[in-house]
This record gives structure tokens, sequence and C-alpha cells, in this order.
């Protein structure tokens, strides 16, 4: 199987060094940086087909060839998931801007104690009495 893969490498070098073209080298950050960009326009499922099988990472079914592109698809697995959660955030907040910032203050403001008053407004929730301060 080596010798295969190279007289393979072989060819492409020679072909390479006849025609002039530069070599770019794709490490693993580039990988991940595409599956970050692709997750404006495709699903997890989808982008790990598409740019896995570009990239040599996994077979047809998605299924990654060895044990480091697993590990690499961990990593871009994070990276997919926080581009295609900027993605939506953008769409919410395309769709309707009071209500997507309303959201993001209570994500914001719900954790520590802080609670939403009826007027809209954020307060420190007293711990002691279960009032405010």
């Amino acid at each position: 199987m080596e010798r295969i893969e190279a007289r393979r490498a072989n060819a492409i070098e020679q072909h390479i060094k006849a025609t002039n073209r530069e070599v770019r080298v794709i490490g693993d950050d580039d990988i991940i940086q595409e599956f970050e960009d692709h997750a404006w326009e495709l699903s997890w499922k989808e982008a790990l087909i598409t740019i896995g099988l570009e990239n040599g990472l996994t077979d047809e079914t998605g299924r990654p060839l060895n044990a480091r592109f697993r590990r690499l698809l961990v990593r871009a697995r994070r990276a997919h998931t926080r581009g295609r959660r900027l993605y939506l955030d953008e769409q919410r907040r395309k769709s309707d801007p009071e209500k997507f910032l309303r959201e993001w203050a209570d994500r914001l403001f719900g954790k520590d104690g802080w609670v939403r008053t009826e007027n809209g407004k954020y307060r420190k929730k007293n711990s002691g009495t279960g009032g405010f301060k």
C-alpha cells in the first residue's frame, strides 16, 4: 500500500514541477476554519461529508478514516457549532431586533442571581430575604 501511495505521490510531484504550480500545505487549523466558515450555509452532516471528502478526512458516509481525523473532527464540530450559533443569532437579530436584544440580556443577566423586573430592567436579587437590594 505504501508503494502505491509513493508512486502516486511521485506522479503528482512530477506534474507540479512540470507545470510550475505552487504547493500549498493545508494544516489542521485551515480545515477547522473551513468548517466554521461553512457553518453559515451547511448543516453539520452536510459539512462533514462535503469538507471531509474534499480533505480526505471521511468516507462517503461521513465516518472518519482514522483516529487522527476523528480527533480533528471533534475540534471541527466545536468550530462548526460556534459558527452556526453566530449565524442563527444573526438571523434572529435581523428578524426581530428588540426580541433578540431581550433574549441576549436574559441570557447574560439570567446568571448570578439577576432577575428582570416588570419594567424590563435588571436588578440583583437579594439572596438573604428573597427581595431586591
